[in-house]
């Protein structure tokens, strides 16, 4: 197809050519991020980029500026952000896998059908009432886990889930609408059988999934007050020698940190941190002004962290390059 300049260039599709421009910048926001302003950057390009897309449909339709290159400008926008954003997320959330796969399956089938459905009519068909229910199912599901970080992960894993529903119900549409516009050809058998194949193995997987996040909370036991009642922790240090290494139970969350800042406190010699993850908020700059000034009081302080965790979420914090500053402090990542 040839395109004029007037197509080209009109308003809604520039618009379009924006939300793809924004993609490479909202990836890096959300990669460099760490839990404060990079998060809210990221989720506002993400929100512009969705004002954006309702924003060129309203204009082409308003002003009648719909052109038939914009009918597809549009769902590679669409597809460009949803793929990078689900990417993004996959950083966090594990749960974003199988999601990703069915998304990959979904606009492969498609992209076959719409083209065959092009050859034959010689007509860019727009995307129906059902593909933008799903559209707009992901944008609440991403902005969520976009703008609220710390949501969760029971509650990210359900909203992903939920999309993977959407996502399947979709598909079964355009798979019943393609089966009613054109007989069954051996190629559409073929591609069908492969689709269903792999939906079994992602509801397989699904499965799996749901029942090995949800048994443990169903099937935990509760402790007897008889049994509460008569366990004393103290006793357990009742005979321990005063040189000899402890265990401290800690009934809350809360207390972990409270523990760990009055063990770096009393620490005479040497502190000795292991991490998987290393992310900034007030948990680690409460341990890191603890660690500074135990280190300038001459006690060694060695840190050691998870390369992929310590990287993504505090690769270039001052406060990470504060610490290895110091010649009483040692960070050593691994992996």
């Amino acid at each position: 197809m040839r395109y004029t300049k007037k197509e080209i260039f009109s308003i809604p599709n520039l618009m379009g050519y924006m939300r793809i421009l924004a993609i490479p910048l909202f990836v890096y926001l959300y990669l460099s991020s760490e839990y404060t302003r990079n998060d809210r950057a990221a989720g506002g390009i993400f929100l512009f980029s969705a004002l954006l897309d309702f924003a060129d449909g309203y204009v082409a339709r308003r002003f009648d500026m719909g052109t038939e290159l914009g009918k597809i400008i549009d769902p590679v926008a669409d597809k460009m952000m949803q793929a990078s954003v689900a990417l993004c997320l996959l950083t966090r959330y594990p749960m974003m896998l199988p999601l990703l796969a069915l998304m990959l399956v979904k606009e492969l089938y498609m992209l076959i059908c719409g083209l065959r459905k092009i050859a034959k009519s010689g007509k860019i068909h727009g995307a129906s009432y059902f593909g933008k229910v799903c559209t707009a199912f992901l944008f609440v599901t991403f902005s969520i886990l976009i703008l609220l970080p710390k949501i969760p992960l029971l509650w990210a894993n359900l909203l992903i889930f939920l999309s993977m529903i959407v996502m399947l119900a979709t598909l079964c549409y355009y798979i019943h609408e393609f089966n009613r516009e054109k007989k069954r050809s051996h190629c559409f058998r073929i591609v069908r059988s492969f689709i269903a194949i792999f939906l079994l193995v992602v509801l397989g997987v699904l499965s799996f999934l749901v029942v090995g996040l949800s048994a443990p909370f169903f099937s935990a036991k509760e402790i007897s007050a008889e049994t509460v009642a008569s366990f004393n922790p103290q006793t357990i240090f009742d005979n321990v020698q005063p040189d000899s290494a402890r265990v401290k139970l800690l009934a809350e969350n809360s207390e972990a940190l409270e523990e760990r800042l009055r063990l770096m406190q009393m620490a005479q010699e040497r502190i000795i941190v292991s991490t998987f993850d290393i992310r900034d908020g007030r948990a680690i700059r409460e341990m890191a002004a603890v660690m500074l000034e135990r280190a300038n009081a001459g006690v060694q302080v060695s840190i050691i962290g998870d390369a992929f965790g310590v990287e993504l979420h505090m690769g270039d914090s001052p406060l990470l390059y504060l610490l290895d500053s110091h010649p009483n402090i040692e960070i050593r990542l691994y992996n």
